[in-house]
């Protein structure tokens, strides 16, 4: 087994020794492609959540 780590050294997950390197590639990239959408999709929320507190939210914005 191989230990998968992010930019920052963090750990991701473990990988089969025999994995070839592009399939370790491909969830690599699968990773920072899902780490990305839920980031954006975080900041989407907590930007929803700060104008319905001040009230800049319209009639259609949910939460």
């Amino acid at each position: 087994m191989l230990e998968l780590q992010d930019d920052e050294g963090i750990f991701i997950s473990f990988v089969p020794a025999d994995a070839s390197p592009e399939m370790v590639a491909i969830a690599y990239r699968l990773y920072g492609q899902g780490l990305n959408h839920g980031v954006r999709a975080g900041a989407a929320a907590a930007w929803a959540k700060l104008r319905h507190l001040i009230g800049a939210a319209s009639a259609d914005d949910t939460i």
